[in-house]
């Protein structure tokens, strides 16, 4: 017997999210790259921040 749990907030913590990468050039030396993916509306929430909910600093390192 299998048994599922309803645990959904465990679930979702080291799903990967699937996407197209790729970069807009507007035009020379000016380029702006993108990730383009389809989530759930709970990630999104949980997950994604605005710009204003990230603390501004020039030397932050990005993943």
């Amino acid at each position: 017997m299998l048994i599922f749990s309803n645990n959904e907030g465990k679930a979702r913590f080291n799903k990967p999210l699937y996407g197209l990468t790729g970069i807009y050039t507007l035009s020379e030396g000016i380029a702006l790259p993108y990730f383009l993916s389809l989530i759930e509306i709970n990630r999104a929430i949980d997950e994604l921040k605005i710009a204003e909910q990230i603390p501004a600093s020039l030397d932050t390192s990005w993943s």
